[in-house]
Parts: C-alpha cells; structure tokens; sequence
C-alpha cells in the first residue's frame, strides 16, 4: 500500500509540474511596471492614415501579376517590401502587433477564439488620446482589443459560414465610414481568409475570388484623395490548404506597400520587415506617443524626414525600447542610448541607436522567452515521469528506454518539422503513418495466433508500438487511430477470445457474448464514430439546436445503458429502478436547480457511489456516478458517455466469458498490450465525445455553474475536472467489473505507465513544437485529460488494491508476463 501512496504523490506532483510548466510556456510574462508612453518626437505627417489588412494573403499571391494585377503593380511602384509575422502566425498576434509593438504568443490560442481587450499600451490609445478618430471596418477583433479607443465602426456580421463572401459589406463600411474623414480608418478584409481556408489558395474557387478582391481593392482605394496616407498589408499568410498559424515561412510572409504623405518613395533595394515596428511606425505618422510597451522601431527609411527627425526618432526608440528591457528586469541596456541625445551628426546618431535597440530588443526576447522561463520544469517532469515508471516497472525499464527515448524523440522532431512541409505534405504524412501504425492491428485481426508469439518474442518493442504509440502521438493523429484500435480490441476480445497460440481471427471465431450483446456492442462503436473520425459537429444540426432533441437523446442514453445492464437489474430491480429514476431526475432537475442545491446533489450522489463501491456493489456504484455526472453534464454528453460504458461491459464480459486458467493458453502479455490500448483509446474517444470537439474550446464552460452569474472559475474548473475524471472512472470501473478480476491490476497498472508517458510527450511537444498555433491549441487542448488519465489510472488502481486487502480470498491473480516489457 506504501508503494502506491507514493504513486499517487508522484502522479499529483506530475500534474502540478505540468500545469506550472504550461503556465511558463503559454501565459505571457506579466506587463512592466512603471513604463509609461514617452512624449512624441515630431510633427504629425499625414492628415488621414488608412490602413487595409487583407486576411491571409501569401506573398507569393500577392506578386502573382496574373492573380493579382492591382496588387502586384502597387507593390512595384510604391513602397513595399515583404512583411513577416510572429511565429504564432494568427490574426490576433498580427493584431496585437500592429496595435502595441508587441508579439503574440501562445496566449493567443485562446484569444484567437475570443479576442480580449489588451492591458499594453497602443498607438490606438495615444491617438484617441490625443482627440484623433479612429474607426474600423471588418473583423471584430480590432474592437475587442482596443474598444475605448475606436470611434465608429462597422464590422463583419456574426455567425457567417466559412465559405461566405461578405466583402460587399466591408467594402460598402469602408465608403460609409470614409465620408465621415476620419483621422484613421482601419480596414480589416477576413473573406480572402476564409476562402482559402475554405478551398485552398491553389483553387479555382479561390483563384477567382482573390482576383475579384483585387480588382475592388484598387477601386476602393482611388476614391481616397491625396490626402490620405494608405497602407496596405495582411497578418500573415497561410499554407496552400489555407493553414496558418505555424512557425513556417509560408504562413508568416506577406506583401506590404504604402503611398501619400509622409511615405517615402519607393526603394530599389529588396526590404522585409517586422510587424512589430509598424505601430511605432503609424504613432509617427499620426504624430502621437509610440506605444510604450512596443518592442518595436520607428521605420524610418519608409518616411520623409530630414536627417535630423530621423536621428531623433531612432534615438527615441532606442530609449523607450531601453527602458521597456530595464522594466522587465534587463541590466546594462541603457548604455547605448548614454549618448544617443548628445549632439553630433545624424547618421552616427543613428549607428549608434540602431545598435542600442537590437541590444534593448534582444533583452527582450530572451527574457520574454517560454523555453528561458521553463526549462527546469520541463526536467523536473521528465524526472517525475520516470519515477512513475520506475515506480511500477523497476529496473525492467532499462531495457525499454533506447527504444522508447528514440520513438519519443522522433515523434517530436517530426511534429516540428511536418508543419514546416510544403503544401499538401503534413495531410500526406499523416495518412502515411495512420497506415503504418495500423498494419500491426491488422496482423492482430487476420493472425490473431501469430501476433501473439511476435510479441511474447519480441516485448520491448510490442511494448513500445502498442500502447507505447499511442502515448507519444499527435493528438490529431491519436484520435482516429484509438478509435479504430478499439475497433480491433473489441473484435479480438469477441470473437478471438484471449490472445494464444489456439487465437483464430475474428471471421474465423465464436462469439463470446450473446447476439444481443454483440447488437449494443455495435451500436455503442457506431455511436462513438463522429467523436472517433470527425474534429466538431458530431451531431446534426436540427438536433443539436433543439433541446427538446438533446434531452430526448440523453434519456434515451439512458435507457440504452440500462438494455446493456438489464441482467443486473433483474437481480435488485428495486435498487435499479431507483437508480434510473435519480439519473433521469437529475438530468431534469438540473434545469431548474439553485447552484446550492445543485453542487450539494453532485457531492452527495458521488459519495453514494462511493458507499455503493465499499459495499461491492460496483453496478449501483456506476449508477450513482452517472446521477451524479448528470449534474455537471449537458444533454449530448450522455450519448458519447453511455456509448463507451457499454462497449467496456461488453468488452469485459467478453473476457469473462472465456474461463480457462491463466497459465494455459499463452499471450498474456499479447492480451494485456491490446488491452491497455484499447481501454486507453476508450478513454480517449470517450473525451472527446464528452468535450464536443477535439478542441478544448468546446468544452462545457458553465460546468457547475447552475445559472450562477458570478460563479468562479476556480470552481468551473473544478466541475470540468471531475466531470472527466468521473467518465473516465466510470469507463475504467465497467470495464473491471465486467472482466475477469486477473486483468485488474496489470491493467491500471500499465495505464499509469501510458498516461504517464503521455503526459510528458505531449508537454515536450509543446516546449519544442510551441511556436506553431495549431500544436500549441492541440496539446493544451490534450494535456489535462493526459494528466487526469493518470489520476483516473492511479485512484482505480488504489481501489483495486485496497478491495484486495479486505478480500484476501478473492485471489487477484495477475499473469506473470503482466509487465510492460515482458521482463
């Protein structure tokens, strides 16, 4: 019992590792205080500044005089040069960027999805400041982030499909809001954006639209008379799927160009800049403070201004952007700008604050840095996981780590590099290895036998292929592949029964449950198909908008789980009955709760289950879970939840259903493998039911709330994890309570080791593949139910051991070959 006391400490000080780790890497370093915005250098240089932003246009798009030829000869005869994003090349950073100097980071995984108004300083502030009328046309975003700030606005409609154009709108908002002449107008185009997204940027679809755009782009902009100074860019630009968000070239590279006053000619030397200076550059147009939390300079070879503005604007930079590092705790920065302000001449003046705001903006970056503020935690998660393997596997381990270091190694050197492949690259690399990964699960169906032997021959390495895998995988890779392995476990354990040498394929075999059995058994896995090979939208529309039809669907969840538990409840119909009546109940009376009442019933149901589980009673116990589940659930979870607790029934009574002696048949290793994986790739699918979409946006928000306005989110988030941690104990205990008592403890055990593994992987995943947006949003999205999947894995095993001591004479029997690695 010490032994697994100790488990459960690791296993929560994983958990807090990770979680503080994530916090290092995803949550930016807090604003510095005492920065304000330095007193403007210089007179203003345009009357009227429009700046158009054409959502996720590519610059090789852009220079394409075929498919745009307004857009491509603007670039030649004005000033232009090529613009990079941030490394998370999203809307929101680029956003940030242009409005405050600053990067967007992995913060924006989740502002990308809901833009939050921003606590840095921005040009946008100082201007309206100043008294200077701002206004935006286009995505809300700009609004969101700097609301107080923007005057007038017109902005893109809510709720538009992907593929819908509504330039016609913004164009027809950019001509209203021009009549009023404003000092700035800020038109953001996201249609471009979503058609690419859409169709991809090499479609015909999207050809045509872009060319269309282009040529009402440069009718637009004639209108603007001479008095205005027009820039014209994108926020990032996008992989020919239509893709963005990584740290790629392609999906960071844009066009920029810009004409009338205060823009200098055009150069003949090739240039590329950085998002970043634009918003000191826009404070210098319009004359007011740079923001002083920017990290970025003035572009002062794109304005006119005498020699003399130029030093003193490249010498105010340098001072802002030396005090910025010093307020966020840099040393030695302010030494280059000692004698910026003294009086020589202008172009030593500008050597010497060119070379004082790279030192100031390296400081920066490197104390800004996830991988400088994290590092040590990354280690001391590795340590944790290894002693969590150590823990239950000893020194077998060791023979297990080369090969399992070099899959998790490739594993993550390949996810950083598979973005990074040209266009339709990371789509065919992935069906590359869904196929690879699955001939294995096709030996298993077609030679069931000589599977069987290949892993008693071969453990380290069946080990590491299966579960082994599944833990260091991609989250998008896991998803379809857990679902089909438990496609594979459930016709294996079926009709194979258990792994050995006599094993015959499941078109050869015998059903091992009852045809109706076999008949909720496959409806639970056609249930579970759209949480197992679709990301969101699992179910149609006209049900999941009607909660007449949600509810209709959970009861009748119900009603399925009780079809598949129907034995059970002939033995105590009194105790049944009353559980289906507390699990209906709840489901109702959740709707009109008061929280009080509400979270009281959740902890008393859970303790019920608790009691039932003391008294071995694990049917009654798994009823009073899903009462107390209903109460921090939503109506179409019940589906996805019912729909894994019957495959686990069925599953498990599968492999009672055989009853010949351990010892007998060989392959336990081979059974336990398959098993491990499938009730891994149970759990996983389950989840993602559960949750909605792959995504974590979809999660259930108001979990625990009950209509509470001021609810916390200490206690949302609270509710969001004991709702996993209970589905997935309810799987586990299903699943256990079905099948033979010998699988039990070999079972939890090596999902520990899985989730484990699993939760590391994916933590190093983020430290090294961070920088991409789709990865970061993936893992973070992953990372909880791995760290709750150890939890579920560690408190099922506690309880499996303490009922063993109070029940010396059930004889747990576990297979001597029960290890991992076979040892």
């Amino acid at each position: 019992m010490s032994r697994l006391l100790v488990l459960l400490a690791l296993v929560a000080l994983l958990c807090y590792v990770c979680v503080l780790a994530v916090l290092r890497i995803a949550v930016p370093p807090p604003v510095p205080a005492g920065v304000a915005a330095r007193a403007p250098v210089g007179a203003r240089l345009s009357r009227h500044l429009l700046f158009v932003i054409v959502d996720g246009l590519r610059y090789d798009v852009a220079m394409n005089a075929r498919r745009m030829p307004h857009f491509a000869r603007a670039m030649r005869e004005h000033r232009s040069a090529e613009i990079w994003a941030g490394p998370v090349s999203m809307t929101s950073s680029a956003i940030l960027a242009y409005g405050t100097g600053q990067p967007g980071g992995l913060e924006q995984i989740v502002h990308n999805l809901s833009p939050a108004r921003t606590r840095l300083n921005s040009w946008l502030e100082n201007a309206h400041a100043r008294g200077l009328e701002i206004a935006v046309v286009g995505d809300p975003a700009w609004v969101k982030m700097y609301g107080e700030s923007i005057a007038a606005k017109r902005l893109d409609p809510k709720g538009a499909a992907i593929d819908v154009d509504f330039n016609p709108e913004t164009f027809r908002g950019v001509r209203e809001l021009r009549a009023g002449s404003p000092d700035v107008l800020i038109a953001h185009f996201v249609t471009p954006d979503h058609q690419a997204h859409a169709y991809g940027v090499h479609s015909a679809r999207y050809a045509a639209h872009i060319r269309n755009y282009d040529a009402e782009l440069a009718g637009m902009l004639r209108e603007f008379g001479p008095d205005w100074t027009v820039i014209v860019t994108s926020d990032h630009g996008a992989a020919d799927t239509g893709t963005h968000g990584a740290d790629v070239p392609i999906q960071r590279r844009s066009p920029i160009y810009a004409y009338g006053p205060g823009i200098a000619p055009p150069s003949s030397v090739p240039e590329s800049l950085d998002q970043l200076d634009m918003a000191a550059t826009f404070a210098a147009l319009l004359g007011v403070s740079a923001p002083a939390h920017g990290r970025g300079q003035v572009l002062i070879d794109w304005l006119t201004l005498a020699p003399e503005e130029r030093a003193a604007l490249a010498c105010d930079s340098a001072v802002r952007l030396a005090e910025l590092a010093s307020a966020a705790g840099a040393t030695n920065v302010r030494d280059g700008t000692l004698r910026c302000n003294a009086r020589q001449n202008p172009e030593e003046t500008l050597t010497l604050a060119a070379r004082a705001s790279s030192a100031a903006r390296a400081s920066l970056t490197e104390l800004g840095s996830s991988t400088f503020r994290a590092w040590w935690l990354v280690l001391c998660a590795v340590a944790l996981a290894v002693g969590i393997l150590w823990l239950l596997q000893g020194a077998n381990i060791v023979s297990a780590a080369p090969l399992a270091l070099g899959v998790l190694v490739a594993t993550v050197v390949g996810l950083y590099y598979n973005e990074r492949l040209p266009g339709h690259g990371p789509n065919a690399v992935r069906l590359f290895f869904f196929v690879v990964c699955n001939v294995p699960a096709l030996l298993l169906l077609l030679r069931p036998a000589r599977a069987a032997e290949l892993v008693e021959a071969h453990p380290v390495a069946a080990s590491v292929i299966a579960p082994g895998l599944l833990a260091v995988s991609y989250t998008a890779h896991v998803q379809p592949e857990s679902y089909a392995l438990i496609w594979v476990g459930a016709l294996a354990f079926v009709f194979s029964g258990r792994l050995g040498p006599g094993a015959v394929a499941p078109f050869k075999g015998r059903l091992g449950i009852g045809r109706s059995d076999a008949l909720l058994l496959a409806l639970g896995l056609l249930i579970l198909a759209p949480a197992g090979i679709k990301e969101k939208e699992f179910l149609p529309d006209a049900i999941a908008g009607s909660p007449q039809w949600l509810l209709g669907l959970a009861l009748l969840s119900i009603g399925l789980w009780v079809l598949a538990n129907w034995r059970h409840c002939l033995r105590s119909p009194r105790a049944s009955l009353l559980v289906v009546l507390a699990i209906a109940g709840s489901l109702l009376l959740r709707r009109v709760s008061p929280p009080l009442l509400g979270r009281t019933c959740i902890v008393v149901f859970a303790a019920l289950a608790v009691w039932a589980l003391w008294q071995h009673r694990a049917h009654l116990a798994i009823g009073l879970g899903l009462a107390s589940y209903a109460w921090v659930s939503r109506d179409f979870e019940f589906l996805p939840l019912a729909a894994s607790l019957i495959i686990a029934g069925k599953v498990g009574a599968a492999l009672a259903h055989d009853s010949e002696e351990p010892g007998t048949s060989g392959g336990k290793l081979a059974e336990l493998l398959l098993l491990a994986a499938f009730a891994f790739s149970l759990l996983y699918v389950q989840r993602i039911g559960v949750q909605g979409a792959l995504d974590f946006g979809a999660m259930d928000w108001g979990a625990g709330g009950f209509r509470d306005a001021h609810v916390s989110a200490t206690l949302v988030g609270s509710a969001l994890v004991y709702k996993y941690l209970l589905a997935g104990l309810l799987a586990l205990g299903t699943l256990l309570a079905a099948a033979d008592s010998r699988y039990g403890e070999p079972l939890l055990r090596a999902l520990s080791m899985v989730y484990a593994a699993r939760a590391l992987s994916l933590l190093l995943m983020l430290f090294f593949c961070g920088g991409s947006y789709w990865t970061a949003l993936r893992v973070l999205g992953d990372l909880p139910f791995a760290l709750i999947g150890s939890v579920a894995a560690a408190l099922a095993y506690l309880a499996l051991r303490f009922k063993r001591r109070r029940q010396p004479e059930a004889g747990f029997r576990t297979p001597s070959s029960a290890s991992l690695t076979g040892a």
